[in-house]
């Protein structure tokens, strides 16, 4: 497995997962190794590198990370592992990746990339930064009556 480290950006491979912590050699930085494969900081097709659990689908998990390529920020959507035995459901997520690479509009995320490899199939997208309600709400934001009224004309 691979991952990343905040400090120095650099990417290393490890092999031993019984170990807690490695050092990262030209800036001396020692950091935990994560747990799973799409933990902080995990490297995902040798192009992206996770930054956070954005959201979840009914069958797919979706991520902000860094695509290393590009030097960008992107929305990574990934399969979840419990559908990536079932190849209906593959084909299924590989056509509608597929299909999204082909639309260009203005009011439409872009897909950039359609994906699998070591059994994780991915979709990378246009990554927008919005507020939802739920954060605002969290930071204590009063809604004013025309907010509310947008809110439920767009839904």
């Amino acid at each position: 497995m691979k991952f990343s480290y905040d400090h120095c950006g650099d990417i290393t491979e490890i092999t031993l997962l019984d170990e807690e912590y490695v050092g990262f050699g030209h800036c001396d930085g020692i950091v935990e190794i994560p747990k799973h494969r799409f933990d902080k900081n995990m490297l995902i097709s040798e192009d992206f590198v996770i930054l956070e659990e954005i959201g979840i689908g009914g069958m797919d998990l979706v991520y902000r990370a860094h695509q290393i390529s590009l030097e960008r920020i992107a929305a990574l959507k990934v399969l979840k592992d419990s559908f990536c035995q079932n190849q209906k459901l593959i084909n299924g997520f590989i056509t509608e990746a597929s299909s999204a690479t082909q639309l260009r509009h203005s009011n439409i995320i872009q897909a950039y990339a359609v994906g699998h490899k070591e059994g994780i199939f991915y979709i990378a997208m246009e990554y927008i930064e919005v507020p939802t309600a739920a954060n605002m709400l969290l930071h204590n934001h009063t809604f004013s009556k025309k907010e509310i009224i947008k809110i439920a004309i767009d839904r």
